[in-house]
Formats: C-alpha cells, sequence, structure tokens
C-alpha cells in the first residue's frame, strides 16, 4: 500500500477532462491549418501550371496564326483567325484535369491583330476554378523572323 501524505493529491477527472479537451482543440485546430495550407498550395500549383500552359497556348496559336495567312513562306495552311471564332480543348498531354477554351476577337479598324481571351479551368473540391488571359496575336511576322528569312533567300539567290 502507497502511504499518501494529506496535502499530496492526484488530478481529479474534471481536470483530467479539461486537459484532454484543450489538448483535442489543439490538435484540431492544428490540423485545420494544416489542410487550409495544403489547399492553398494545390491551388497555387495549378494556377502555376495553367500559366505555363497559356503560354503554350500562345505560342501555338502564334505559330498557327502567323503560318496561316502567308503560304509564301511554305509553312502549309495554319489557323486563321478570321475562320475560327472558338476553340475548346478538354484533354492536354501533361496537364491532367486541364482544359482550356480560346475565344477571337478582332476589330475591323486592326485586321493584323487579334484579341484571343484563353480561359483554363480545372476541378478544384468539386467545383470549376478557372483563370482567363488575355494575348494580343499579331499577323505579321516578328522582326527576328523576317530578318532570318531574307538572310536565307540572300543565301539562295545566284
Amino acid at each position: 500500500m502507497a502511504n499518501f501524505r494529506s496535502g499530496e493529491q492526484g488530478f481529479t477527472l474534471l481536470e483530467m477532462l479539461a486537459a484532454m479537451a484543450i489538448l483535442i482543440l489543439g490538435v484540431t485546430s492544428l490540423l485545420g491549418a494544416l489542410s487550409a495550407g495544403l489547399g492553398i498550395r494545390r491551388g497555387a500549383e495549378q494556377r502555376s501550371r495553367a500559366a505555363l500552359l497559356a503560354d503554350q497556348v500562345i505560342m501555338e496559336l502564334r505559330t498557327q496564326i502567323l503560318s496561316g495567312p502567308a503560304e509564301d513562306r511554305g509553312l502549309g495552311s495554319g489557323l486563321a483567325a478570321a475562320e475560327i471564332d472558338a476553340i475548346t480543348v478538354t484533354r492536354i498531354d501533361g496537364y491532367r484535369g486541364m482544359k482550356y477554351s480560346v475565344e477571337f476577337l478582332t476589330d475591323v479598324e486592326y485586321p493584323d491583330l487579334t484579341l484571343a481571351r484563353l480561359r483554363i479551368s480545372w476541378l478544384h473540391q468539386g467545383s470549376d476554378v478557372g483563370i482567363e488571359f488575355l494575348r494580343l496575336l499579331s499577323k505579321s511576322s516578328p522582326l527576328s523572323y523576317r530578318v532570318e528569312t531574307r538572310m536565307e533567300q540572300r543565301r539562295r539567290s545566284p
């Protein structure tokens, strides 16, 4: 048998319950903060992937628009912005779960310029989330391409 002095006592049941409640509240708050942090991180990753996809899509569109009207470059027929009003793609290699749509707007005062409204979307916790990018596409070749083409023509000519 253990000898207890009159001033020494253990924890009461009420004190143990209060300590457990405080511990459970702390652990629950910590788990909530961790899950919120993971959600924010996932959202940032998806927005970063969407920006990379937007750059890739815009580069493809620029290439196709530039090669479309100028068959004299020998690049074949590409995307003519006047022929297509919108594009929707639902499956993209390397970007699982993402889809995009592009809408083309052309002003009659500036026929060489086309505004591409690119919307990239994905599912996040059951709802459709997305980002919209606006890019101006020019049908004229960039200066570097024109210089390179001109130099190539000079090399070929006798």
